[in-house]
């Protein structure tokens, strides 16, 4: 058994006895869903990252405010998804959100602001890469 599907098998074991106790949308089940999520990218499961990070997202937006860290997280990640998946778009208002939020709570020099800034800076590149393979292709 490789390590991601160890990390799966285990991040899934500690699901199954946290929801004997606690309810569905409870912020541990959410957090453990991040954590899963993580494994499902690294494993280039990014669908079902995905699915995983708009279940916290709904959880964490739930109990917390808007611009609490959690939420950040949650954004921040899912963001990452979309990034890796192509959709630049959606990429970058998740990101921005989450950056918008960061800002509210940590310096600029924060791991967490300066991860969201790296990906933004991702998007940005592949949009402005995109828009000239367009605008070069228009030419014939």
């Amino acid at each position: 058994m490789g390590e991601h599907e160890k990390a799966k098998k285990a991040l899934e074991q500690s699901m199954a006895v946290y929801k004997k106790h606690l309810p569905d949308n409870h912020i541990v089940i959410a957090g453990i869903l991040v954590y899963l999520s993580n494994v499902h990218k690294d494993s280039g499961e990014y669908e079902k990252a995905k699915q995983l990070l708009e279940q916290s997202l709904v959880i964490y937006e739930k109990d917390f405010p808007k611009n609490h860290p959690e939420t950040a997280l949650a954004l921040a990640h899912l963001g990452d998804i979309y990034r890796i998946m192509g959709n630049f778009e959606k990429a970058e208002s998740l990101l921005e959100q989450s950056l918008t939020s960061y800002r509210q709570h940590f310096s600029e020099d924060h791991n967490e602001v300066v991860w969201v800034l790296e990906r933004l800076k991702h998007v940005h590149n592949k949009v402005s890469d995109y828009k000239k393979d367009q605008a070069g292709g228009s030419k014939f």
